[in-house]
């Protein structure tokens, strides 16, 4: 199966790595929304793409993602409060669907951040495993700048990383955070400088693909359920994951690598 890039974005899939890139420079790589579900149906391709062992997401240009246009929302005044909720609802309707399939993309994602990460690039930063950041990345909270409460899933995203005050007060206060206190926070996992991110990224991608696969998407969807679980009902989950796990060939090759001293070669 072939994942195909979706208007405005380039895909590359070498050696297990998938690079998603938003590419749309000179509109900050902002989403435009009647695209909203070709960029779903490209996660969720792949999502079902065997071949895709992780996910690399990063902007072209200097910024990671500005978020939203509000030269394109400025046109819609004009139809009136009525006109603008139905448009909204359906929007939404879309972005929803978007940040289901990020959050359910059960392969290992990093998020490649630099410059601006706002709007819909919160959405990607917020719900990957990793993020690299160098020292110019800025994660703007600025929803309240329009009017406007948080959308693309922040308000459930958030408080997960950072905890439910310190997501009120960036939410709240509008605020906008670097790098070096965006590292202290939890929304960066990496901080490099511009010059090594490129072999941050690579590094650490071509680490995780080359891990177990079936382990690796099983405890994934083990760690982000632990929360809509009770504690009975993920021990089971828990145990269920270990048995599927040493049934599959990785486990074998697992033991007898460390029994060997030598790389195991996971499928």
């Amino acid at each position: 199966m072939t994942v195909k890039a979706a208007e405005g974005t380039l895909v590359d899939l070498a050696n297990g790595v998938l690079t998603i890139t938003l590419n749309r420079p000179d509109h900050g790589n902002s989403i435009p929304a009647d695209t909203v579900p070709d960029v779903v149906r490209m996660i969720r391709s792949a999502a079902a793409t065997p071949e895709v062992r992780c996910v690399v997401f990063q902007g072209a240009g200097k910024h990671f993602c500005t978020g939203g246009d509000l030269r394109a929302y400025a046109q819609e005044l004009a139809g009136g409060p009525e006109a603008l909720q139905r448009s909204f609802t359906q929007r939404l309707d879309n972005v929803a669907n978007l940040v289901k399939a990020l959050v359910d993309l059960d392969r290992p994602v990093i998020a490649r951040c630099k410059g601006v990460v706002a709007g819909a690039g919160l959405m990607f930063a917020l719900s990957a495993d990793w993020v690299i950041a160098d020292d110019s990345a800025q994660f703007m909270f600025s929803h309240r700048r329009a009017g406007l409460s948080p959308d693309g899933g922040v308000s459930y995203l958030l408080p997960r990383i950072v905890g439910p005050r310190n997501a009120a007060q960036l939410v709240l206060g509008g605020q906008v955070v670097k790098a070096e206190r965006a590292l202290a926070l939890g929304l960066v996992s990496q901080l490099v400088t511009a010059g090594d991110m490129d072999d941050a990224v690579a590094k650490l991608a071509g680490e995780l693909a080359t891990a177990p696969q079936h382990a690796m998407r099983t405890a994934k969807r083990l760690i982000y359920g632990a929360a809509d679980r009770s504690l009975e009902d993920h021990l089971a989950a828990e145990t269920q994951g270990i048995v599927e796990s040493v049934g599959h060939p990785d486990f074998a090759e697992g033991v007898c690598a460390f029994l060997e001293k030598r790389p195991a070669r996971f499928l």
